[in-house]
């Protein structure tokens, strides 16, 4: 084999590899651009020494696995050669969470929070156990401030990523922000209740209003509606965690009362006697019997908790996060205590604002065909029907009652004086009253006047004469007491008469 045969026709023998000319593979900085898949220059070495010094197919050089990672200069390689070197630096974000199958279904979940002020556990500590190492939640927002008085800060979280699309076409992920937990102001134990009720009751109605104006006002309840008002994708508060003191005060108390109605209530701690309920079975309607549970024994009657119960903070988080059937019970209850309240406000509306319709107008078409809805609520109705009436009313109600009476009494021409306005409404001095008073009077007149007439003079009769005395003094007395009531009659009509005369002159 010659020598311009070994030029023009390649070999891998080592032999051939060894009779080729050293090649100088390094190239000037200058002359090319740096880029990661670039070559850099490596320490030399003697040629045809060794078969490395030519990379092999099967070298790592040619096929490396990691080209976006800039290699590192030898460590006795002169700092000067690397001077005009630019290795760009691409800083990358820090890696999301993965979001869970639980979060990713979770769907909206909305708590508010009311606590005493100096309540051994606060809001904010309470928030922190619920979200801080939960697995479910893959980012958390920082505190924001209440845009209300009743809002003392809101938290956002979120279970999982929305895919966003910007001007350009290019995916993004942002945070969904699904989970929102507000702070309600703190409360004193010495507060007014209904002060308390009040502020919280204007946070729990502002989503009421925006469905309720969102509904044909003439629809009753169906249980389509609950269903679409009781799914993950629904504006209503979730329920009202509430934070009470060891023992519960009157205070509290008042507010258990108030607010069970409007929101389901969550009691944190836990009452002594009621029980722990983290879960439930599904079934058609899982949240009716929830209703007919009985309260505690330490809360009054009428207070009607929601039908979750945890024991801590922990079976909290798990029923909230990890408990599908659980979620869907209390947002069952919110939509339950929705509609009732869109009830009571469709009655306040439809009563009349005249004061003499007293008797409630009939609500066979508004009722919502199911039995326990109509065992819970339906005997209270009427009651929340005259209190809404009366707080819509406020002080405005007198006004109200003296127009609809000024628009039922009858039209009286002309202008009138003020004394004739009193003359009207109670004359003492009634001419036909008057008269037939005075003629009641003739017959009792006329008995005394004979009696004392007889009396006087002193009359006897015979038993003979008896007949013929008694018909005259019938005859007498008749002629007399006709004259004496005449003349009764005529003097009291003329002094009507004069009397009338000096109040018109």
């Amino acid at each position: 084999m010659s020598g311009d045969e070994c030029e023009c026709e390649p070999s891998t023998s080592v032999a051939t590899i060894r009779g080729l000319n050293p090649l100088n593979i390094s190239l000037p900085i200058a002359d090319s651009p740096s880029s990661p898949h670039s070559v850099l220059p490596s320490p030399s070495s003697p040629s045809g020494d060794s078969i490395s010094s030519f990379p092999s197919v099967s070298s790592s050089f040619m096929f490396s696995s990691g080209p976006a990672s800039p290699p590192r200069a030898p460590a006795d390689s002169d700092p000067e050669d690397s001077q005009g070197l630019i290795i760009p630096s691409l800083t990358l974000p820090s890696a999301g969470r993965h979001p869970t199958p639980y979060g990713q279904t979770l769907g909206d979940l909305r708590l508010l929070f009311l606590a005493p002020r100096f309540a051994g556990i606060t809001a904010r500590a309470l928030t922190s156990a619920l979200l801080d190492d939960n697995d479910d939640v893959v980012e958390i927002d920082g505190w924001e401030q209440g845009v209300d008085a009743a809002a003392d800060g809101v938290l956002r979280a979120s279970t999982h990523w929305l895919e966003q699309h910007d001007a350009h076409g290019l995916e993004h992920f942002e945070p969904a922000r699904n989970v929102e937990l507000v702070e309600l102001t703190p409360y004193d134990l010495g507060d007014d209740a209904e002060t308390i009720v009040a502020r919280v009751l204007a946070k729990v109605h502002a989503p009421f209003q925006q469905v309720h104006g969102a509904l044909n006002p003439d629809s009753a309840p169906s249980a389509v509606l609950a269903g679409l008002l009781a799914s993950p994708c629904t504006p209503l508060y979730t329920a009202l965690v509430l934070l009470l003191t060891t023992t519960p005060s009157t205070t509290e108390k008042a507010l258990l009362v108030a607010l069970s109605p409007h929101i389901p209530l969550i009691v944190f701690p836990p009452l002594i006697s009621q029980p722990s309920r983290p879960s439930y079975p599904s079934s058609a309607y899982p949240y009716f019997q929830a209703y007919l549970d009985p309260p505690p024994a330490t809360l009054p009657g009428t207070v009607t908790l929601s039908a979750f119960r945890p024991s801590s903070t922990s079976a909290l988080r798990a029923g909230l996060f990890r408990t599908p059937e659980t979620l869907s019970v209390v947002r069952a209850e919110a939509a339950a205590r929705f509609l009732r309240w869109r009830e009571v406000e469709r009655a306040v509306d439809a009563v009349p604002p005249s004061p003499s319709v007293r008797e409630p107008p009939s609500h066979g078409s508004l009722r919502w065909d199911k039995a326990e809805w109509e065992a819970q609520w339906e005997h209270t109705l009427s009651q929340d029907v005259a209190v809404r009436r009366r707080s819509r009313a406020g002080t405005a109600r007198n006004h109200d009652h003296a127009s609809v009476q000024g628009a039922h009494a009858p039209a009286r021409p002309g202008p009138q004086s003020a004394d004739d306005r009193c003359m009207n409404a109670l004359d003492p001095l009634h001419i036909p009253s008057l008269v037939v008073f005075s003629l009641s009077l003739l017959s009792p007149l006329r008995t005394r006047v004979v009696g004392a007439v007889k009396s006087g003079l002193g009359w006897r009769s015979a038993p003979t004469e008896e007949a013929s005395v008694s018909n005259g003094t019938e005859r007498m007395s008749f002629g007399f007491g006709s004259g004496l009531g005449l003349a009764l009659v005529g003097a009291f009509c003329a002094g009507i008469g004069i009397g009338l005369l000096v109040a018109r002159g």
